[in-house]
């Protein structure tokens, strides 16, 4: 089984492209923390409606977004999150 959730805040975002079939295809860069270990980051990809509300996010907001591990690249080591629901989470 290959699923991710996590809560996470929106660092950066590259600009909008399209497939060459026409879906907008949206990259970022989340940063994830825990109060008991260190923050990370990982790249994140979102297509279609997913990609325009990542698009819509202000850089800094906090998200939880759901999806699965896959590689950055065809030949890469590389991972990141394929997302296929993403939530903004209000701040308190």
């Amino acid at each position: 089984m290959n699923h991710v959730r996590l809560r996470c805040q929106l660092l950066e975002r590259k600009a909008l492209r399209y497939t060459p079939a026409g879906l907008p295809c949206q990259e970022a860069t989340v940063s994830v923390a825990s109060p008991d270990k260190p923050s990370f980051e990982v790249g994140v990809v979102g297509f279609d409606q997913v990609a325009q509300q990542l698009g819509r996010a202000d850089i800094g907001a906090h998200l939880q977004i759901e999806g699965q591990l896959q590689r950055a690249a065809l030949r890469s080591s590389k991972l990141n999150i394929l997302v296929n629901r993403i939530e903004l989470i209000e701040s308190r």
